[in-house]
Order: C-alpha cells, then structure tokens, then sequence
C-alpha cells in the first residue's frame, strides 16, 4: 500500500447516510496506509450546501492525502484500486481503467437489500450483482439478499456498518415532567405523521418532526429533545442510521424491522418492535413505554450497549485486512 493510490468515486456531495459511509472509506483508505486517496464526483458543492458542514466532508478538504476530481476526467492507473456505491457509475469506471487492469481491485461499496430487487432503478443495480465485481456489503443482512444471485468470480466480504455516533451522543437525559417527547422525520415513510394523527389531542404525548434533509446539527438537536425516537425506515434498508443515532443520544427506540436494520436492533433489549407501516403497533409501543419508565431506560441501556459495537475504528481495521488480502491475490 504505500506508494499507491486509491481512487473513491462520488454519486453527489450531500450529508445523507450513502454518501457519508463513502467519506468513512475514503478516509479509512489513507488512514490504513495508502500514500494518496483521490476523490471523484460532481462540482464541488457552493458555500451554503449542507455537505460543507460536515466533519467527514470538511476533515477531507484539509486531509493533504486526498484530493478531489471531477468524475468526467476520471483517469485510472492499469493497478488502481477503486471503491464505487452507485450501481449506475460502474460502466464510468470500467471505461476508464487500461487494458488488463486487475478487476478484483475495484471494490463495490453494497450499502441496500434492493440492489437484489430487479424493478429498483429500472433493473440495472439488479443486472450489475450478474457481473463479476469484488463486493464489500455492509450488513449481514445486505450480504443475504444479495448474494443468491450475485456473480462470485471475485471475492466479497461483510463489515458491518460502523458510524461517527459520538457525534449524536448526550451524556444523560434530563428528566422532564409532562408529555413524553417523541422525535421522528418523514424522508422515507410517513409513519410519524400517522402515529402522531392517532394521538392527536393525547395530553401524554408531544411529537417533533423533520421533515426536509437535514444537516446533522439539526438532527442531534432534534434526538436531543426526544424522550422516544420513532424509526421511519423504507422497505429496504441497508443500515438505517436514525436508529443508532437516537441510542446514541439515548433515546428509547420504537421500529419496524426491515432488512439491514436487523444488524443493530434487538426487540426487548435496545428497541421495541412494531410492525412495518403499522399504526397502531407503533401507538401500542408508545403507550407502553409511557405506562413505563423502567422500560425506557432499559433500552437505553441496551442502545448504549449496542452503538459500542458500531465504531469507525473496527471498521477501519476489517478494511485494512481486506484490502491485504485482495493485494496478496493480485
């Protein structure tokens, strides 16, 4: 690794969770002893984008390692080592790499259980599993989905998702008399919105919502005056990071299960389940943690427990031994 370069491709520069986990790997490829990372997307973002506030985004500007290219002039050495997300950015890379380049190096990040659903972005994540491509999925649950029908010629692997969840974190929870302060967005379901229609005009309860893309100060702050967090996933989840975040700001979690989200969540221990898109589970689950106080904070334990596992630095060193073994293969 020293004296090589390794080459990170960007679908956009925005602070949603895909494209945060892409700045974790490019960070993690300079950090694990690669001489130089390049990063490869759209125009830089303007002055007023919410990337900018980002500590991934702005540790990546000052990192004298890195540095930025637009994806148009992509340009790959024969040896590149390459880390791409986005499905549809393949045929860019495999255009610009020579003649007898060594596929294995190039490394797709699987961050959703959709890329196995053939009707997600008319087909083509689905078509790209059929091609041989070395595969790094970032939950176990990720993994299943996809592999049955994933091409296996190259190597894969599975490391589950790590995060900045310091960032989120609150020493202690204020106790506070009155309603019980239920925090949730609506970027993927409206269930929120549902559940807080259900108790409309209940005294018990007082909802709080995002519901625009956020920048992650706004989002601490949100967790940070919720007594319960309400999970609001899609149907097909890599990760999810709401949920995890809200441990870390220790919140009591409410939320369905649905695929990558299982790698974090244990019904009774750091969460309460509730069916998906099930209003009055959800209802259910809130009025049991009302009726119990002793409850709340035993999965705000189990969320404290849980987030230990979840580190950047683990992340990092399950990187650094699979890139080892990728290069002993070349």
């Amino acid at each position: 690794m020293p004296g090589e370069e390794f080459h990170v491709v960007f679908p956009l520069w925005g602070p949603v969770g895909g494209v945060i986990k892409i700045f974790d790997y490019l960070h993690h490829t300079v950090d694990i002893g690669f001489d130089r990372a390049v990063a490869w997307g759209p125009p830089l973002p303007g002055p007023d984008a919410p990337i900018r506030d980002h500590a991934a985004y702005r540790r990546a500007l000052d990192d004298d390692r890195i540095r930025f290219g637009l994806l148009r002039d992509l340009e790959l050495p024969r040896s590149a080592w390459v880390l791409f997300s986005e499905p549809s950015q393949h045929p860019d890379i495999e255009r610009a790499l020579p003649p007898g380049s060594e596929r294995r190096r190039v490394i797709h990040l699987v961050q959703n259980t959709r890329h196995a659903n053939p009707r997600w972005h008319l087909g083509f994540p689905y078509l790209l599993l059929h091609r041989p491509v070395t595969r790094l999925f970032v939950t176990e649950e990720v993994a299943a989905a996809v592999q049955p029908v994933a091409n296996d010629r190259f190597p894969s692997t599975t490391i589950v998702e790590g995060h900045d969840w310091e960032f989120f974190s609150r020493d202690a929870v204020d106790p506070t008399a009155g309603p019980l302060r239920v925090g949730y967005t609506t970027w993927k379901s409206p269930i929120g919105d549902e559940v807080a229609a259900a108790l409309a005009g209940d005294d018990r309860f007082r909802f709080d919502a995002i519901r625009a893309p956020a920048s992650w100060n706004e989002l601490r702050e949100l967790y940070h005056r919720s007594d319960v967090w309400l999970c609001a996933p899609g149907p097909e989840e890599g990760f999810y990071l709401p949920g995890i975040e809200a441990m870390a700001a220790r919140c009591s979690v409410v939320s369905a299960l649905v695929g990558g989200n299982r790698a974090y969540l244990e019904p009774g221990v750091n969460c309460l389940e509730a069916g998906f898109e099930d209003v009055a589970g959800h209802v259910a689950a809130l009025e049991q943690l009302h009726a119990d106080p002793g409850l709340r904070d035993r999965l705000r334990r189990g969320g404290r427990a849980t987030i230990a596992r979840h580190t950047l630095a683990r992340e990092r060193d399950e990187f650094a031994d699979f890139v080892t073994m990728l290069s002993q293969l070349a």
